[in-house]
Parts: structure tokens; C-alpha cells; sequence
């Protein structure tokens, strides 16, 4: 329900920690399941090398292909990321040549280090060119760290052009925006009004025990520990699990007060909440701000992540 109602075409299916053929088994089940359950949306799995992410149940292109034949159903598609085939394999652009016609969604990076694409042991034009010969017509998303700025390392998106110069409605062609930013030619017509514009969000922090603790006390948020996925996370709750929310995640934050800034609705007035919050470990960063919907106050959390406080106005 949550990805029709913000449009999404597809879903990546995580597969966590898992071995054996009893984790075989239960994979087949529960994918033959969900893609029933979905006939709409398209089902990506992605196998995930074992040095960045170990013990986790797909770590085998091939196997994860032979996984999605068992399954057999037309809505059930690979993701294809360049970089862990690369580390998994050694040899992605061989990978891609035996296991393409069951691509349904490309990610690239450069491997061993995730740097831009361009960067490290993958040929980035073969692979275009093998994507090209395949018939891949869907999105490529650069999945990787930059070295530098985002704009300075944008260089590949020239080798994607050479290949998919006369293929318009592929997202490759675009131009780096005064900011940094990156618009695809494709966008530059699009006008969009979603009645939700924010889907997700994610909170990184150092500690995920401590920054559990630190929202449960501030916001009194019945936050979970979730230890399913490859990394553990923590869920803001929302009412009949609803609406938009987010999670904390292992990470390291922006330098304090540098990054983007969360708004959260109190639980009951900014002073209280203030109150808890500096006795948490927070650092409070401004007095209350007046809204015609209510008021707002800055705030540290103790990794630096800058949160507003937000109190809606009664009545």
C-alpha cells in the first residue's frame, strides 16, 4: 500500500541473514508470496557482497537468478549493482552477459571502493554497451560515495551518453544545476505535486542503542531495535502505522548543526520537551519560533543531528 500510494513502480526486497536450504525454502515461499501479493509492482532482489555485508542470504548472482527462475514469476526481477558483482565475482561485465535478461532495475559504482563509477576495476563502456545490447531500457542509479563534490564527479555520465546518446527517455542525460545538483533533461518538463513530497527519512547515528534511548526519553517514541536487516535500525512509530515516518540507522552524522533539519512533534509542550531533551544529552539551539500553526525550537541531538522541535497549535 505504501509504495502505490507514493507511485513506485518497483520495491527492493531485502533477504537478510540467512543459509542453508532451509533458508532456501522459506525464500521461494515467501517470494512467491509477496509477488501474488503485488502483481502491480515490480519485486527486486539484490545480492550483496560478504566483505561490506556478511552473512547476508543472497551473496551469489547466479544463485539469486536460479532463485528467481524457481519462483517463475514475471514480476519477480534482479537488481543489478555493478560494484557488489564486481567484489562478489570479479568480473561484473561477465556476470551481466549471463544473467541480463533477468535485470530489472541497474545500480553502478566503482569498485573495490565505491567511488565514482569511473573509478576502479569495472569497464563502464563495455557495461553500457552490454547493457545496450541486452535491451535495458530501465533507470541506472549511480549508488556510490563521491571523492570529492558531487558535480566534479560526474564525469561518467559522458561514457553513458556515448552509448545511450539516441535513447531519450533513458534518465542519463542532464546537467549539473550552480548548487551542485543534478537535473536530467527528462525532469526539466515534469511538474509534480504529490500530496506527501516527504516519503522517508532516516536519522544516522553513532551509538543505535544510545540514540534509541535518547528519542524514546525526548519524544517518548516506543522505538524498537530491529536487528533483521544487515544493519540494525530503529523505527519512529506512527499512529496505526501510518503516514510518514523514518528510522535511526548506524552512521556517522553531518557535523553538528551542518546537516538538513528533521522537524518531530512533541508529545506534549517545548518546554517539557526541552527539558528532557538537555537532560538527555541534547543541546538546545534556539527559543520557541511562532508559527500560525504552532511553534518550533532548534535542537542538538547528542550526535549533532539538528532536529526541530514542533508543537501544534491547540484547537
Amino acid at each position: 500500500a505504501y509504495a502505490r500510494t507514493i507511485g513506485a513502480q518497483m520495491v527492493h526486497v531485502m533477504s537478510g541473514a540467512a543459509e542453508g536450504g532451509a533458508a532456501d525454502k522459506v525464500w521461494r515461499e515467501n517470494m512467491t508470496w509477496a509477488a501474488a501479493e503485488a502483481p502491480d509492482l515490480t519485486l527486486t532482489v539484490e545480492p550483496l557482497n560478504p566483505f561490506d555485508v556478511p552473512g547476508y542470504f543472497l551473496k551469489d548472482f547466479h544463485r539469486a537468478a536460479s532463485l528467481i527462475e524457481d519462483v517463475g514469476v514475471p514480476n519477480l526481477r534482479l537488481q543489478f549493482d555493478a560494484y557488489h558483482a564486481e567484489r562478489i565475482h570479479g568480473d561484473a561485465l561477465k556476470v551481466l552477459a549471463e544473467v541480463g535478461d533477468l535485470v530489472g532495475h541497474v545500480q553502478i559504482a566503482g569498485a573495490p571502493h565505491r567511488g565514482e563509477p569511473d573509478t576502479g576495476t569495472l569497464d563502464l563502456t563495455a557495461f553500457f554497451k552490454c547493457l545496450r545490447k541486452q535491451g535495458y531500457d530501465g533507470a541506472i542509479s549511480g549508488e556510490y560515495r563521491p571523492n570529492g563534490s558531487t558535480a566534479e564527479g560526474l564525469g561518467w555520465m559522458k561514457k553513458a551518453r556515448a552509448v545511450f546518446s539516441d535513447t531519450p527517455d533513458t534518465l542519463l542525460s542532464g546537467g549539473v544545476c550552480e548548487d551542485g545538483s543534478f537535473v536530467s533533461e527528462r525532469m526539466t518538463n515534469m511538474s509534480f505535486a504529490p500530496d506527501n513530497p516527504v516519503v522517508w527519512m532516516e536519522i544516522p547515528v553513532r551509538d543505535i542503542d544510545r540514540g534509541i534511548e535518547f528519542y524514546k526519553t525526548v519524544f517518548a517514541y516506543d522505538l524498537k531495535r530491529d536487528d533483521t536487516g544487515p544493519n540494525p535500525m530503529a523505527y519512529l512509530p506512527t499512529k496505526d502505522g501510518g503516514g510518514v515516518s523514518g528510522h535511526l540507522y548506524p552512521g556517522e552524522p553531518a557535523a553538528p548543526g551542518a546537516g538538513s533539519t528533521i522537524h518531530l512533534l512533541v508529545p506534549d509542550s517545548l518546554e517539557e520537551t526541552a527539558e528532557r531533551c538537555e537532560k538527555a544529552g541534547g543541546t538546545i539551539k534556539s527559543d520557541p519560533i511562532p508559527l500560525p500553526m504552532g511553534r518550533f525550537q532548534y535542537m542538538l541531538d547528542p550526535d549533532g543531528n539538528s532536529i526541530g522541535m514542533f508543537e501544534a497549535a491547540k484547537g
